[in-house]
């Protein structure tokens, strides 16, 4: 919830995965929201230290907030991910 009690509602999926080495990875497939569909990566690293990898700065600022990543990126160009229910 937004301050002020506004609900967000997202339609989509995540899928997270952890490995031997000690990373960790979480991507979601939103294919509605707030910020329209989109797809974000998180990757926490055997040192704990996360990144996080989405398609803009706002999305990147709200799923930081959300999950608590140490770091953040957004592309300096947009970029899109299809998928078959998008196409």
């Amino acid at each position: 919830m937004r301050e002020g009690g506004e609900r967000l509602i997202f339609d989509g999926r995540i899928l997270g995965a952890s490995f031997a080495s000690g990373d960790r990875i979480v991507a979601g497939r939103w294919h509605a929201s707030p910020f329209g569909p989109f797809a974000d990566v998180m990757w926490c690293r055997p040192d704990g230290t996360r990144v996080l990898l989405a398609p803009s700065e706002t999305v990147a600022a709200f799923v930081a907030a959300t999950i608590r990543s140490t770091r953040s990126s957004a592309p300096t160009s947009a970029w899109s991910v299809a998928t078959e229910r998008s196409r």
